[in-house]
């Protein structure tokens, strides 16, 4: 490991200066140079400098690729395994080796070759200098044995030193012979100090130059890691250390290229047939590798961190900024956990990988970012599909991974919400008693709402017009008279209970003394129904008994009442989904006059037409004859007679003008208001108790919706109660009476009262803590002297808080009620306009002096149900 370090040193230092170097022109070395001397020699060592960082190269390649070899084989050859320290060592060694090799074949290889012929001229005018002496002594010295020879050698390695720069392989084999007949023992004795140092200066520019004669090739060879091939057990662990630590991924293109160096020797393999079997196996291996150790930890981490910051983001929309102080204390804590925690270093940020180029596996690409690019597509498209309620959570991830990481998802071509259009209109007539059981309506938006979701369920379902609009595209505007059937059939059986239950001598003789007991102090009541003797009545009722669920008889009662009006909300909300569903299909019909004449005309034959009867348009004949004129073929024909049913049907449906409401009123009332059922005749009287036990379910079931687990119904809305009460009043004939009972009224001066009451108390209870607070103040004296009275200590001021507490929450309980009660008026009358009848006014009419009730009154028989 240390001496792996020093390895790393040394090649960051001569990388810089290789860039530093490399990165200029000799010219501007000898402009930085001195003046002192020549250019020529400032020019001569800016270019030898050049051949030594070659060279140095070369050095550091050995280095790297010899101590990477040297520790893989004592481990292998001793047995002993390897240490997880060692690897990160023996990754960056296999990194340094490669390094070198990119820079110098790659990164730099331009400015290295154009360095390296500069260079090669100065070694070879260097060699020529060394040379010059030899030559003159040898030219003195004539008669010398070997002299001619040597002289020869002498002139053969100057002229091929000053030919040119390029040397081949054997140009630097003949130059080597050369300079050995040159300085033979004879020429360059040994006792003769300055020719043998000349000689050695000559040996040693001559290696420099064999050296940089065949540098890519040397560079190769000695930066070769295919060792790596040979113990393919230590690449995965190599690269899970070399990766770790921060700025380690940019390591990794280094690393796979050094992969790539067993594949030269794999294609010269002879034991097998195809050698390329070999080259794709260790291709697939090492693919493999980067799969388990980079790829697939990338891509669960990234979808980790974008979870995370979704989490946070949403923590951070609920918390707000309301609470600065809170947070700042949460992040202090935060960081003080952080400081004491003792673990693993954390992980590199994910950009250090994402941001790295494809990598080059021999034949194949790796292309990091584009993996974790699909493997996040195709998680969220799933997860998605699976819960199409958390599509808002991934498409928000989707964003954060554009904005932190610059990866561009595709769309998933999935609809942001449900694909779901609600229950079919079918489905819900075969089970109506279970639907208006589970549903809430509303009568102004004309939905359904469910009130408990099934266990585990994330959504609640709603069912609007649009969704049953949909529905009857499918199976066609019948439907409208078979869903009136079926509700007909609902209703028979509820109203057997209502008559049941209204039939029962407790609850009648109740309701009887009701009525007895309001004709008898109307005028002390001031014609309003009191509040409490609806409050006894529920009372009474409760102590008949109460269900495993908690609800008395009257709940019971309110419930059937409120199914009721939930089947007649369907009933108009699929009329009007089928007024929709019309409206929609008669866009395309440019005009319906124009269309059933061209259907005419075009179904006819083409034989004289019949005289236009009374009261016929004439533009149709005039269509007619110009049709026949046409004469279109059979097929247009049929297809002109389809098209007029067609428009005939949509135009029929969109003028009719029946009220299914008043079937449903006059096919139940001649049966209820028959002498059979006259106790019948109080129901006006048990409204009161059946608004008090509404208003208090309704409140029960809208605090429910603040809470996360709803073991129990809540909602938001329930008009259907005030549905099935002005349906059931307008059945038995007594919405006049109800409307003599003047109950709301009441009501709203029982709430005025309470809110009088309430207001007074906290007004009181505001004084009584203002006289408290003065008397704890004290007098002058005990304030500077910082007495304190034993008073102060008493229990007092905490029931004075506690009382201040309890009646702000009854202020706000009654305020909730009275709104509740606003409602439900509102619906009660919206929902009697339902059942008005639209009867002409009499000729002569008695003028009154006061208003006429808005109840019903008698109607003709009603038509029967289809």
């Amino acid at each position: 490991a240390a001496e792996a370090r020093k390895l790393d040193l040394r090649l960051m230092a001569w990388l810089a200066r290789a860039t530093l170097r490399l990165g200029r022109s000799p010219r501007a070395d000898v402009a930085l140079a001195g003046a002192a001397a020549s250019v020529a020699r400032q020019a001569e060592a800016a270019l030898e400098s050049r051949g030594a960082l070659l060279l140095q190269a070369l050095a550091l390649g050995r280095a790297h690729a010899t101590l990477l070899r040297s520790v893989v084989a004592l481990h292998v050859s001793l047995g002993e395994p390897f240490p997880k320290s060692i690897l990160k060592p023996l990754g960056n060694v296999a990194c340094g080796a490669k390094a070198v090799e990119i820079f110098i074949t790659r990164t730099h290889a331009a400015a290295a070759h154009e360095c390296l012929s500069g260079a090669l001229r100065a070694l070879g005018r260097a060699l020529v200098a060394q040379l010059a002496p030899l030559k003159a002594r040898l030219e003195r010295r004539k008669g010398h044995a070997g002299r001619l020879d040597a002289l020869a050698a002498v002139e053969a390695a100057t002229a091929l030193c000053v030919a040119s720069d390029g040397y081949s392989e054997s140009r630097a084999g003949v130059l080597k012979l050369c300079l050995k007949v040159a300085f033979n023992d004879r020429t360059a004795p040994a006792d003769d100090s300055k020719l043998k140092a000349g000689r050695d200066r000559a040996d040693a520019l001559l290696r420099r130059i064999s050296l940089l004669t065949t540098l890519d090739a040397r560079i190769r060879e000695t930066c070769d890691c295919s060792t790596l091939y040979w113990n393919r057990e230590l690449l995965e662990p190599v690269i899970a250390a070399v990766i770790a630590p921060h700025g380690g991924a940019k390591r990794l293109p280094a690393l796979v290229l050094a992969t790539a160096d067993a594949a030269a020797t794999l294609r010269a393999a002879q034991h097998v047939d195809d050698a390329e079997v070999l080259v794709k196996g260790w291709e697939n291996f090492v693919c493999a590798a980067l799969d388990d150790q980079v790829v697939k930890p990338t891509c669960r981490r990234a979808e980790d961190e974008l979870r995370l910051r979704t989490h946070e983001l949403e923590q951070a929309r609920n918390v707000g900024a309301t609470k600065p102080e809170e947070r700042a204390k949460a992040e202090a804590e935060k960081a003080h956990v952080g400081k004491q925690a003792e673990g693993p270093p954390p992980p590199p940020p994910l950009s250090d990988v994402l941001d790295l180029d494809p990598l080059r596996v021999l034949s194949r690409r790796v292309h990091i970012k584009r993996r974790v690019q699909r493997y996040l597509e195709k998680v969220f498209y799933d997860l998605t599909v699976v819960a199409l309620h958390d599509w808002a959570t991934y498409a928000e991830m989707k964003s954060l991974a554009s904005m932190c990481y610059d990866i561009e998802l595709r769309d998933n071509r999935l609809p942001a919400g449900s694909l779901d259009v609600g229950l079919d209109v079918l489905r819900i007539m075969q089970n109506i008693d279970v639907f208006v059981a589970r549903f809430s309506y509303n009568l102004n938006q004309q939905n359904f709402v469910e009130r408990k979701p099934d266990r585990g369920s994330k959504n609640v379902r709603s069912i609007g017009i649009r969704s049953i609009a949909v529905s009857l595209k499918q199976h066609g505007l019948g439907v409208l008279n078979t869903t009136v059937n079926y509700t007909y059939q609902f209703l028979a059986q509820k109203f057997d209970v209502f008559n049941q239950f209204l039939y029962d001598d407790y609850v009648r003789s109740h309701l009887s003394r009701e009525r007895r007991w309001f004709k008898k102090h109307r005028e002390e009541c001031k014609a309003r129904y009191p509040f409490e003797r609806a409050q006894d009545f529920a009372k009474k009722i409760r102590k008949l008994g109460v269900g495993d669920d908690g609800r008395s008889f009257l709940d019971h009662f309110r419930a059937l009442l409120t199914e009721v009006g939930n089947a007649l909300g369907y009933v108009r909300m699929v009329r009007s989904a089928g007024a929709e569903f019309c409206a929609d299909a008669a866009a395309f019909v440019p005009d319906f006059d124009d269309a059933a004449a061209f259907a005419k005309a075009a179904a006819a034959d083409a034989q004289p037409t019949a005289p236009a009867a009374d009261g016929e348009v004439e533009e149709d004949v005039e269509v007619l004859a110009d049709a026949d004129r046409l004469s279109l073929a059979e097929s247009s024909r049929v297809a002109a007679a389809n098209y007029g049913v067609v428009v005939g049907s949509i135009r029929k449906n969109l003028n009719e003008g029946r009220d299914y409401f008043q079937v449903l009123v006059n096919v139940f009332k001649k049966v209820l208001t028959s002498g059979e059922h006259s106790h019948l005749d109080t129901f006006y009287a048990l409204v009161p108790a059946l608004c008090l036990s509404w208003v208090e379910a309704s409140l029960k079931a809208k605090d429910r919706m603040f809470k996360k687990v709803r073991d129990q119904e809540a909602y938001y809305t329930d008009d259907g109660f005030a549905v099935g009460v002005a349906y059931v009043l307008a059945i038995l004939d007594q919405g006049s009476k109800f409307d003599e009972l003047h109950w709301f009224d009441a009501v709203a001066l029982k709430l005025k009262a309470d809110e009088a009451l309430i207001k007074k108390n906290l007004a009181e209870r505001e004084a009584k803590e203002k006289a408290r607070e003065k008397a704890r103040r004290g007098s002058v004296v005990d304030r500077v002297f910082g007495r304190k009275k034993e008073e102060d200590e008493a229990p007092e001021s905490i029931d004075i808080t506690r009382a201040t507490s309890t009646m702000q929450l009854t202020a706000r309980r009654c305020a909730a009620t009275k709104q509740e009660y606003e409602l439900l008026y509102f619906s009660i009358q919206g929902s009697r306009v339902f059942f008005l009848r639209n009867e002409p006014e009499p000729a002569k009419a008695e003028p009154s002096a006061e208003p006429a009730p808005a109840g019903p009154g008698d109607e003709d028989d009603a038509p029967t149900v289809d």
